[in-house]
């Protein structure tokens, strides 16, 4: 598969470390209530300051002052007057749990959502939150979210993502679910919430629930009728060590933003050793990550060129809990696969990590002769897919599928040299291999055939063209593909 997935893929890393983590909420919301931060700990801000009146609405939302905030408004304070995190009146009072102040702020029309303001709760971890109802939800102020549910708040709103710039954060049954919130869970799975909406990984509720050990909040959303099915699927699954596991993605397993299914391995090693560890599967084309106890990710696809297999070597091996995450390449696959751990010796992990090196250097190898070759430069380009031919040989094997391009390109390169037995021997070469690994029908096959019977043709032998170049023709026009210049070239093939 192209190099350039892997870097589009790193961008689902941050969501796919650690599955109770949301987009822009990196980190997994602890088991207990984290003290909201005052406005004398925030961050000096570059935003207006507030006016007299503003600020004193505010702070009397903040300290749950409901005469406080009732006569602040009344003296013209903003209802929406925003502190420099864009953080509402009704977003802290929420969060704090001060009903009565919530309630001068609903009754005076204060929104309900919509808004891309947050409180931050941990600032070093990243921890925040973005909407009244989630505040309030994530703390366990049912009076407070039976309040906004009955002024009409979404109850499936998901949180502002400040880094996405989207609202894809967790809802607040999510919130609640993964904090234990029991009371808040069923009065939202009964007021009607979504009990398998889940946003940033996403993450449904009960799975969140049963992660962090909140049995009595899992038990209360299964009552509601939340599929234990779909929340085993997002539950991270263990591995042991120099052992396989074998396992199945399915259509409930969690979602990549591209479609692909992932599902998610715990790993516990108690020694630092050198280690590889590799998926494989006949049913779709593996994608693998591990990501170590310090949070460095190592991910493959297509390791040494096979679409079966993907393999990720560790040399500085780390103790304690790694994640081995397995996923589709392309969205909506699903099947079997067998992930497998095996210690290395030092000397083991140097020689896999050769062997991936030798072949990235065979692939610059053969796309630089390419190029030169396409310059009309040919004398150059033969040398680089001469080696280029040898190296993965020597990694793959002189059977594997990937040495057929590779010598249908060595081929053409001697031809334009004029080389023809050597061109002749190549094309024949990658032909079989063609044959052999992707039927005889297939348009590569037709390519190679076209080429070696025009060499045939250049070369005067056209007794022997004519059947190549025939059978060429019949396969490109019954898969109907080619470009114009195969097609052109096959016109040998209606003229002889």
């Amino acid at each position: 598969m192209p190099t350039s997935a892997l870097v589009l893929r790193s961008a689902f890393l941050s969501l796919l470390l650690s599955f109770t983590a949301s987009a822009g909420q990196a980190q997994k919301p602890a088991t207990e209530k984290p003290a909201v931060e005052t406005p004398a700990t925030k961050a000096e801000s570059s935003a207006p300051a507030l006016s007299e009146v503003d600020a004193a609405v505010l702070a009397a939302a903040q300290q749950g002052d409901a005469a406080a905030l009732a006569a602040a408004l009344a003296a013209g304070g903003d209802l929406e007057a925003a502190d420099p995190d864009g953080a509402t009146p009704l977003l802290w009072a929420a969060g704090n749990g001060h009903l009565d102040a919530v309630r001068v702020l609903t009754e005076a029309g204060a929104a309900l959502e919509g808004g891309t303001g947050i409180v931050w709760l941990n600032r070093d971890t990243g921890l925040y939150m973005s909407s009244p109802l989630v505040a309030a939800a994530a703390f366990g102020h049912l009076a407070v979210v039976q309040h906004l549910a009955e002024q009409g708040a979404d109850l499936d709103q998901p949180g502002w993502d400040p880094a996405a710039e989207a609202f894809v954060g967790w809802t607040a049954l999510q919130w609640a679910a993964a904090l234990g919130h029991t009371p808040v869970v069923a009065y939202l799975a009964a007021q009607g919430a979504d009990l398998e909406l889940g946003f940033g990984v996403p993450t449904p509720p009960l799975a969140l629930a049963l992660q962090a050990g909140h049995t009595e909040t899992a038990a209360a959303l299964e009552a509601a009728g939340a599929s234990q099915v779909r929340a085993e699927a997002h539950l991270p699954v263990a591995m042991g060590p120099d052992a396989a596991t074998t396992g199945a993605l399915t259509d409930v397993h969690p979602l990549n933003q591209d479609g692909s299914h992932f599902v998610t391995h715990t790993l516990d090693l108690a020694t630092a050793v050198p280690f590889t560890v590799a998926v494989t599967s006949d049913a779709f084309d593996p994608m693998l990550v591990a990501v170590s106890p310090s949070g460095v990710a190592s991910s493959n696809d297509d390791w040494l060129g096979d679409p079966t297999e993907a393999r990720v070597v560790v040399e500085a091996g780390e103790a304690g809990g790694w994640q081995v995450l397995v996923w589709s390449y392309e969205a909506a696959q699903t099947g079997a696969f067998t992930v497998t751990h095996q210690t290395l010796t030092e000397a083991e992990a140097r020689a896999l990590q050769t062997q991936a090196a030798d072949l990235a250097r065979a692939d610059s190898l053969g796309q630089a002769a390419v190029a030169l070759a396409g310059d009309g430069r040919t004398a150059e380009a033969v040398v680089l897919a001469e080696e280029e031919v040898a190296l993965r040989g020597d990694v793959q094997g002189g059977e594997h599928p990937g040495m057929a391009t590779s010598l249908h390109n060595l081929a053409a390169i001697y031809a334009d040299l004029q080389r023809y037995d050597e061109a002749e021997a190549r094309y024949e070469q990658a032909l079989s291999l063609y044959e052999t690994h992707l039927g005889p029908d297939h348009p590569e096959v037709a390519g190679t055939l076209g080429n070696l019977g025009d060499l045939y043709h250049t070369t005067g032998r056209y007794t022997e063209a004519v059947p190549l170049l025939q059978r060429a023709l019949a396969i490109a026009e019954m898969t109907a593909q080619g470009d114009s210049s195969d097609l052109a070239a096959l016109d040998v093939a209606r003229a002889l």
